[in-house]
């Protein structure tokens, strides 16, 4: 770039759908022209990464938010911020600012699940490493749209989940569990549905 960037500047680069299309694998092909704007940052810092990070509002699975910001570290050991939007999950709010801080994402989000969700704790962490990997097998389709995602909170950015109709009922059949494991408590009960 021919950006000259004062010493005291730190740069927070956005992933938006236009510059990560693919939400699931951080080191995909669609993300290609993403990875190199961060590296093309990066050189304009003077090849510092601490004083470059990344910021998001996509509504992502904190597991997928970590394995992403892992992968940009080549590129930026800053920060990953993330937008409070009013349908970021708490998920994502506990786990990340700790991730930040150095602590396993994996960890965090088994302890968020187990304490969040109470007698449904188990049931709900299964929806989790279920998600998860999931993400990581995933092979994308030939007539897939621009942007893929297996959530996004903000309609605008998305039109269709990545999983397919066998993945959406084995989570359909983990919820149940959940929901069976919650019994009378109504505060699990929404907790789970929220």
């Amino acid at each position: 770039t021919k950006v000259k960037v004062a010493d005291n500047i730190h740069v927070f680069f956005c992933l938006t759908e236009h510059v990560m299309p693919c939400t699931i694998h951080p080191d995909c092909a669609r993300n290609q022209a993403g990875i190199k704007m961060a590296e093309q940052w990066r050189q304009a810092l003077g090849g510092d990464t601490s004083r470059l990070g990344f910021m998001t509002y996509d509504d992502a699975r904190p597991l997928s938010l970590a394995r992403m910001a892992e992968y940009y570290n080549q590129f930026a050991s800053g920060d990953f911020y993330m937008f409070q939007w009013h349908y970021t999950p708490l998920a994502t709010q506990f786990v990340m600012p700790r991730w930040n801080l150095g602590e396993d994402a994996d960890k965090l989000m088994e302890e968020f699940d187990l304490n969040y969700y109470g007698k449904a704790g188990q049931a709900m962490h299964d929806v989790t490493l279920f998600i998860d990997e999931y993400a990581r097998n995933y092979t994308h389709k030939a007539n897939e749209g621009k942007l893929t995602a297996l959530f996004c909170g903000h309609q605008m950015h998305v039109s269709a989940s990545a999983f397919d109709r066998k993945a959406l009922d084995h989570i359909y059949t983990l919820f149940d569990k959940a929901i069976a494991a919650a019994g009378d408590d109504k505060v699990i009960r929404a907790r789970i549905f929220q």
